[in-house]
């Protein structure tokens, strides 16, 4: 007897090892990469800004938490204390 399998479940088992070597990625940023003013920050390859704190160096703080967070593996980070600006 064979086994059936969806045409999504063949896909994403072909894919499997992307996810896998994916959840493994760290990022190594430094301060450099980043624009950071009084109460917003971002990525330079970003378009979208990050809401700060109420001066530069408590902005500052947090740019340097989340490169530590993203320098640990997908699964292991905590990034819930980063909030994006809505710019409507």
């Amino acid at each position: 007897m064979s086994k059936i399998s969806s045409p999504e479940l063949i896909k994403m088992n072909e894919l499997r090892k992307y996810y896998i070597s994916q959840q493994n990625k760290k990022f190594n940023y430094t301060l450099d990469d980043f624009e950071i003013y009084d109460s917003q920050w971002k990525h330079k390859d970003w378009k979208t800004w990050c809401k700060g704190a109420n001066n530069y160096s408590e902005t500052k703080e947090i740019v340097k938490k989340y490169i530590s967070e993203c320098a640990k593996p997908y699964r292991k980070r905590n990034i819930s204390f980063v909030h994006l600006i809505n710019d409507n």
